[in-house]
């Protein structure tokens, strides 16, 4: 098996198969289990190739939350792009953001868990980590809002988002499937869609 996989993955493509396996991984194995050389293990090859591209766990959690936080960014921007009334957008960003979260579990709760650049190794998360906020800013910024204020509507937002994520996400509400979370949502965040509506008109 280790010959086989080490034919497969030949220099250029193995750190790609890293960062597709590892979340996997960690929702099976949980993050504090997860380690590189257990990765290198169930991808058939050694660990001395692991390191030639993440020189620790830490680096490769980046990695997946640089590439996390691109791809949630783009989504939330496609959904409040919708030329639809303001209450229609920010219902659909809402469904957007919770059915990205729960769909790449782990890749978010690596995102948003524990910080990752507390040593300032990593500046180039806080700006992707802001690249998401934007996203969200954007939302409020199209009606003549200054940018402080857009900004604090969409922490609102966006706290209640997560909030409600990580409780289906840690079973403290038990919701069937993506379909039965994102109704549950729509219920729950009612008030506050008024009201960020009302701050709108």
């Amino acid at each position: 098996m280790l010959g086989k996989a080490k034919a497969t993955y030949h220099h250029g493509d193995l750190r790609e198969a890293l960062l597709r396996e590892a979340p996997g991984c960690i929702a099976e194995q949980g993050l504090e289990k997860f380690t590189l050389r257990g990765l290198a293990r169930d991808l058939g090859v050694t660990h001395g190739a692991v390191y030639r591209h993440f020189s620790d766990k830490r680096e490769l959690l980046v990695a997946l939350a640089l590439a996390g936080h691109e791809d949630f960014a783009q989504t939330l921007c496609a959904a409040a792009s919708d030329e639809g009334d303001v209450e229609r957008v920010i219902k659909l960003t809402s469904r957007a953001y919770v059915r990205w979260a729960l769909a790449n579990d782990s890749i978010y709760a690596i995102m948003f868990g524990p910080r990752l650049n507390e040593d300032g190794r990593h500046p180039e998360l806080e700006s992707a980590i802001e690249k998401t906020f934007r996203a969200v800013d954007a939302l409020f910024e199209q009606h003549s809002l200054s940018k402080a204020r857009a900004r604090h509507l969409s922490v609102s937002l966006m706290t209640q988002l997560h909030g409600f994520c990580d409780l289906v996400r840690l079973r403290r509400i038990r919701v069937r499937g993506t379909k039965a979370a994102e109704t549950y949502l729509m219920q729950s965040i009612e008030p506050l869609v008024r009201g960020l509506c009302a701050e709108l008109d």
